[in-house]
């Protein structure tokens, strides 16, 4: 056999066995979300929800989760993001079953279960809320890579200073990834189909 041939008969099948590894490895391609290469642990933390249910906050689960953290008090950016949210998983029958969308609150001070669950439930019934402890909503954040802060207001009262970001949470309890704004919805619909299938 020539040195040609056995280099065709031995090597091509493991350049091709390759090759497909490094495809069937390859990130999920999406545009709107960055998908961590390795997924990263959540923090332990107990949580409250809307409900009044304690639950942990890095549990296994049968779905995907995609949370959103903000507060009731939000003038703007969170009553828009959680419309807008409400309409990339209610425009598809795909997410509407593998993906559960949470509201985590930044001011467990003021975000009772019960004024959470209204405030989120107005914009999609399915919306799970989550508050808690002070130290377990902090450690819960930080542990997620999300940064707020309490800003006192001119004659007396405060706001809370948050990152929009959205977390992603495989079904294993852990970070997949980040959705960073500006996103569109449609996009970001396709991007979480992609995603939950992979």
């Amino acid at each position: 056999m020539s040195k040609r041939l056995l280099l065709l008969v031995v090597v091509a099948p493991a350049l091709l066995g390759l090759i497909i590894a490094m495809i069937v490895r390859a990130p999920t391609p999406v545009q709107s979300i960055t998908l961590l290469e390795q997924p990263r642990p959540l923090p332990d933390a107990m949580l409250v929800t809307g409900k009044g249910e304690t639950v942990l906050a890095n549990a296994a689960s049968e779905q995907w989760r995609l949370l959103f953290f903000g507060f009731t008090h939000c003038p703007d950016i969170c009553p828009t993001t959680l419309e807008r949210l409400a309409r990339v998983r209610g425009g598809s029958d795909s997410l509407s079953k593998k993906l559960r969308l949470e509201f985590v609150t930044v001011d467990p001070a003021r975000d009772t279960p019960q004024a959470m669950e209204q405030y989120a439930t107005y914009f999609d019934p399915a919306i799970r809320s989550l508050t808690g402890e002070p130290e377990a909503i902090q450690q819960f954040a930080e542990g997620a890579g999300i940064a707020f802060l309490k800003v006192p207001l001119d004659g007396g009262g405060y706001t809370m200073d948050h990152s929009a970001a959205l977390v992603l949470i495989n079904p294993q309890g852990r970070i997949a990834g980040y959705i960073l704004p500006p996103w569109d919805v449609d996009t970001l619909r396709q991007d979480l189909e992609t995603v939950v299938r992979s």
